[in-house]
């Protein structure tokens, strides 16, 4: 039971993940998602990586280079020669080509200490006078976009010079790269289990959210008020009035549990939001506490 309610919050935040990762590149890409289908599939192939593995990534800097003014086009060619460097790298250094986009992006927005975790040590200084070296004029009078542009190429010129280029084709049967697409094979597995049941789940929990909010309310002033009620009427309009709100939260629990048949997935997460509706626990079991106490007392009361 404890192994399926685990396999059941992953599942459920597999499938929410692989959701944000679909629209993701879905909006990175509009108008040219057949480019970068075409660009993906041979990415994976050459590193031998599945493209679940490289899409994020790819979204990543494909929004990046297109809010530097880059066309969609242009943009999926610096995203190509990105993602190049953070293959290698990865496999270079043996990190996860994530972890390796992620420094490689933070590189391009300046912060160049980031180009340690991609083998790159240097600074602005070091960047400007290669420039000038090689092109003449200030790497500073660049726009984005050429800035983008030359510090792929700066890195790729350093990587020439270490013998990181191709290292992701020639390491593509490795462990570390195995284990990236057994992982990310596992989670989209995971994803598809609990895919079906994410928009009912989603509902159930917006609306519990709302019961929730009311409950505690209701219970709230219980606690306040039961003891400044003198008359039997208005204790049991008052009991009646903190019970009714929470009848909602119990329907929309049971429908929730009502899933786990279908799905053990869910269990986990049914688990998980029992364990964030406990903090209601303190005060609702005073409530009920007292109700029980006095509800005898009002009806021995009762003609």
């Amino acid at each position: 039971a404890v192994a399926g309610g685990a396999f059941g919050v992953y599942a459920v935040k597999a499938a929410t993940d692989l959701r944000v990762v679909e629209a993701q590149y879905a909006q990175s890409f509009k108008g040219i998602t057949s480019e970068s289908d075409k660009a993906m599939n041979e990415m994976s192939k050459q590193w031998n990586m599945l493209p679940n593995r490289i899409k994020q990534p790819m979204s990543s800097f494909q929004s990046y280079f297109r809010g530097t003014g880059q066309t969609a086009k242009e943009a999926l060619g610096t995203t190509s020669t990105a993602m190049e460097i953070a293959a290698d790298s990865a496999a270079y250094y043996d990190k996860s080509i994530e972890d390796t986009s992620a420094s490689l992006k933070g590189f391009l927005m300046g912060n160049f200490e980031n180009g340690d975790a991609i083998g790159i040590n240097t600074n602005l200084t070091k960047i400007g006078a290669a420039y000038n070296s090689k092109y003449g004029g200030s790497f500073e009078d660049l726009s984005e976009a050429q800035k983008s542009n030359y510090l792929l190429e700066y890195i790729q010129d350093v990587q020439k010079l270490n013998g990181v280029i191709g290292q992701a084709t020639r390491e593509s049967g490795e462990w570390e790269n195995v284990m990236g697409n057994l992982m990310s094979s596992v989670k989209t597995f995971a994803g598809a289990v609990a895919e079906p049941f994410i928009d009912p789940l989603l509902k159930a929990m917006q609306k519990a959210s709302e019961y929730i909010t009311n409950a505690t309310k209701s219970v709230n002033d219980f606690i306040a008020n039961f003891s400044k009620i003198d008359t039997v009427a208005g204790k049991i309009e008052l009991i009646q009035k903190t019970i009714e709100p929470i009848m909602p939260l119990l329907a929309t629990l049971g429908a929730g549990l009502a899933l786990t048949g279908a799905l053990p997935a869910v269990t986990g997460l049914m688990t998980g939001f029992s364990g964030f509706a406990g903090i209601l626990t303190g005060p609702m079991s005073a409530a009920f506490g007292m109700v029980s106490s006095n509800i005898g007392g009002l009806l021995s009361l009762t003609p």
